[in-house]
């Protein structure tokens, strides 16, 4: 649940920032932003997807002195 609740604010955000871009600047194209805009889309996606801890059974075969 807490993933869904990570994806959710993280594309609130990033719209939200990149909707007040051509307010701020609005000399400013799409297209120089746009990359930007999707790389972060893909890091927050990334972010509710990927799992937070990676190679725990590393630390199961230590303790167990394999």
């Amino acid at each position: 649940m807490m993933n869904l609740g990570i994806l959710i604010f993280g594309i609130i955000v990033t719209r939200v920032f990149f909707a007040t871009l051509p307010m701020m600047f609005p000399g400013i194209d799409k297209e120089l932003y746009m990359p930007y805009e999707l790389w972060v889309y893909a890091l927050v996606i990334f972010t509710a997807v990927l799992p937070n801890s990676v190679g725990s059974y590393v630390y199961s075969f230590k303790a167990e002195g394999r």
